[in-house]
């Protein structure tokens, strides 16, 4: 804290040696100011380097007084109890994991204080959360925990959509912390999903967009480096429409058509539907759990 030796027209007295001394004026803590509190100015300055108040308290305020000048009031200021939390967090950070699979290691949040040492008489509630994520992801599992000697173990927590996240822990009163980035993986390959495919279709003509296939594990993710051959049929509610399609070279007369997944997606582009009754794409793979995508039928 410095105090300056002004004169009326705010000009400092760079000769004035006047001892300036400081009391606290305003008190919520009800603190004792300790270390030099007086001391003679040099060239119009005073520089009080080695104060300190060992109470905590917000509002905290002080004056500065010398025999013969006008005395000035400070600034408000907190004083913080050291050992008091103010932050959180991750003490064991989050790590890769496979969608739905809770973590391992356990995740672990802790409060801690000003020196970022852990507040073991911290028994508050910690909530984790999604900071940045894929849209729609979510925790699942047990998100709200109380804190015990400071910290809470988050031993149930999974996510089930594949993706780069960080996490976020939050408790009232604290600033919130961050997790570093990890990755939600795709789990093993079990399901087909069509994910994009034109409302309705002509017989006749081509699909007005392409149609694209995944292949998914249990949860819809789609699995990266998946290369499982599809094929993709029309169906309706007569047997024999199955796999009756043709491709645009109209080289294909009956069958499916077939297309081979890169990373995990498969795309069929021009396909022409040859039956007014055909109203479902159907996706197809050995070994993987079939996919339907049902459309609007026009004629021909």
């Amino acid at each position: 804290m410095t105090v300056e030796v002004i004169d009326a027209g705010g000009n400092r007295v760079t000769n004035s040696t006047a001892t300036i001394g400081l009391a606290i004026t305003t008190n919520p803590g009800s603190g004792t100011l300790a270390g030099t509190t007086s001391k003679p100015a040099s060239a119009g300055l005073a520089t009080f380097d080695n104060l300190s108040i060992g109470t905590a308290g917000s509002g905290y305020r002080v004056t500065a007084s010398s025999s013969g000048l006008t005395s000035i009031l400070g600034g408000t200021f907190n004083v913080v109890d050291p050992t008091a939390p103010i932050a959180l967090r991750f003490e064991q950070q989050p790590t890769d994991v496979t969608a739905g699979s809770q973590f391992f290691p356990s995740i672990q949040v802790c409060a801690i204080n000003s020196n970022g040492v852990v507040t073991a008489s911290f028994g508050g509630m910690i909530t984790l959360g999604v900071h940045s994520g894929p849209p729609g992801a979510a925790l699942a599992g047990t998100v709200q925990l109380q804190a015990a000697s400071g910290c809470a173990t988050f031993a149930t927590v999974s996510i089930a959509k594949a993706g780069s996240f960080v996490l976020r822990a939050t408790a009232s009163n604290l600033n919130q912390g961050l997790s570093t980035g990890f990755e939600v993986n795709a789990g093993i390959a079990t399901q087909l999903a069509v994910v994009s495919a034109p409302s309705t279709g002509i017989a006749g003509v081509a699909l007005s967009a392409d149609v694209v296939v995944h292949v998914t594990d249990v949860l819809g993710n789609r699995v990266p480096g998946a290369s499982n051959t599809i094929e993709l049929c029309p169906s309706g509610n007569y047997w024999w429409l199955d796999c009756y399609l043709y491709d645009s070279t109209r080289a294909t007369v009956g069958g499916p058509i077939l297309s081979a997944a890169v990373d995990g997606e498969a795309r069929f582009s021009g396909l022409v539907v040859r039956s007014t009754e055909a109203t479902a794409l159907n996706a197809r793979s050995s070994g993987l759990a079939s996919a339907t995508r049902y459309y609007g039928r026009g004629a021909a």
